[in-house]
């Protein structure tokens, strides 16, 4: 009896081991093509990534629809992903005005005298001045005309700093500042104190910016609405340019692989590589390249019949030196367009150039739940159909979470890429092997069952022979 158990049970285990799980066995990252270690601080639930190259060339699916995130359990986490706006920067310049004083006759304070001036407009709008002959009685101050100066197409003028009067150190004054694009109509931007202030013990209290709306015009005018009217030491002007930050892009060569017709070549590229950009790099120089890129389209439904190029953008490549110097066609912008097999047609007997395809990556935002993160990627269909997880809306992975926040995020740090184990099996393999475990495993059984009603025959029979139980019992 005991030697029947042992057997059945070496029978039995072929189906239990059959039976049991693939996943339990084999983490689910194993069955990807590609997987990136991820690491976090662990002080954040919600981490960012910007994709890398490697990711967009070991995709097999449109759209990244084989990206998966995992952590060391094997949990598929939530993920999102994006296109990160442009994000504008500003920066900030100071640079000095010049002042033309106006003024008036009969000045009481002789530190004031000045000649008086006449302005005039250059063709660039700067202001020159022509002064008469000094008079006998000084003049007194009573304006000031500023010229800031031309600008760039992109800032604006954000605030002005005074110096104090050299001759009064100590000054109070409240200014109206008036602006004016041709000297003739003048608009009111601001009334605002200025202070200078010495203390007893040496200290100093100043107060010398006025902030200003924004608005157009290179002339200022200075008016006192109270205290002496002083001509500053100098006035400056501060300025803000506002410019969007460059944007990250991945670019990506492909080599050139003969076409089906003559002048054809083909280009294989991800499915998940949704091009903005392309560009040809030619192979000779003073080359001109008329080309068209597209892709084949069958004409009809089924696979015998003929394909035709369906073009997409039309354009002329150039490789040529001038003056020694080497200059080339840059790259076409284009709408997002993604393709497993580009097609550029030139002239038959032209050399075949190289393709450049530029896009900007996607942003992976992720629930950092668990320990020992990985990004997986690069699978079938027929695998994706039995693994969980996929991309979901922002507000599944971020509740709450705005543009703003967003950029903000931490940055995951990327380890060494792990290549697909050559052990893990393929997702046909796969399928195959779960298909057949139930069979297998129900063969087993059903040998086991015919062993045990054997040996149970076999017995019913010794018992029930009275010759063999007498010859068993004189032994």
């Amino acid at each position: 009896m005991r030697g029947f158990a042992g057997l059945v049970a070496l029978l039995l285990w072929p189906a239990l081991t059959c039976a049991q799980p693939q996943a339990e066995r084999n983490h689910p990252a194993d069955h990807f093509a590609l997987q990136l270690p991820l690491q976090v601080s662990g002080a954040n639930g919600v981490v960012q990534l910007t994709l890398p190259l490697a990711v967009y060339q070991a995709s097999l699916q449109p759209g990244l629809a084989d990206l998966r995130i995992y952590n060391d359990a094997g949990q598929a986490l939530p993920y999102h992903l994006d296109l990160p706006a442009a994000r504008s920067e500003q920066s900030a310049s100071e640079r000095s005005a010049t002042l033309f004083p106006s003024l008036q006759a009969g000045a009481e304070d002789p530190r004031q005298a000045a000649p008086v001036v006449d302005l005039q407009v250059r063709a660039d709008g700067s202001l020159h001045w022509r002064s008469d002959a000094p008079r006998s009685a000084p003049d007194r101050l009573v304006e000031l005309i500023v010229d800031l100066g031309s600008s760039g197409a992109d800032e604006r003028l954000d605030s002005l700093r005074f110096e104090a009067p050299a001759d009064a150190p100590t000054y109070r004054a409240l200014l109206q500042i008036e602006r004016s694009d041709d000297l003739r109509w003048w608009e009111t931007v601001a009334v605002e104190q200025l202070d200078w202030l010495d203390a007893a013990d040496g200290s100093r209290l100043q107060n010398d910016r006025i902030d200003l709306p924004s608005g157009q015009g290179r002339y200022l005018r200075l008016r006192w609405r109270d205290g002496q009217p002083r001509l500053f030491a100098a006035i400056h002007g501060r300025w803000v340019a506002t410019a969007l930050a460059p944007v990250s892009r991945l670019q990506l060569q492909l080599d050139a692989q003969p076409g089906p017709q003559a002048g054809d070549s083909l280009y294989r590229s991800s499915p998940a590589i949704s091009a903005t950009a392309i560009g040809l790099v030619l192979p000779e120089q003073n080359l001109v390249l008329p080309v068209r890129i597209g892709e084949y389209a069958r004409r009809g439904a089924r696979p015998a019949d003929p394909v035709r190029l369906q073009v997409w953008l039309q354009t002329t490549a150039w490789r040529l030196l001038r003056d020694g110097q080497e200059r080339q066609s840059g790259l076409v912008q284009i709408a997002p367009r993604a393709s497993e097999q580009w097609v550029v047609r030139t002239d038959p007997g032209l050399p075949a150039p190289a393709l450049l395809l530029q896009w900007q990556p996607q942003r992976l935002i992720f629930t950092a739940r668990g320990q020992g993160f990985r990004l997986a990627v690069g699978a079938s269909r027929e695998l994706l159909r039995d693994l969980p997880g996929g991309p979901v809306p922002l507000s599944q992975v971020a509740p709450g979470g705005s543009v703003g926040n967003l950029d903000n995020l931490e940055q995951a740090q990327l380890g060494l890429p792990v290549s697909g184990p050559t052990s893990a099996p393929a997702p046909a393999a796969a399928t195959e092997h779960a298909d057949r475990r139930p069979w297998v495993l129900w063969a087993v059984l059903g040998l086991g069952v015919l062993l045990l009603a054997g040996l149970s025959w076999r017995l019913y029979r010794q018992l029930g022979d009275p010759a063999a139980t007498e010859v068993r019992g004189d032994h």
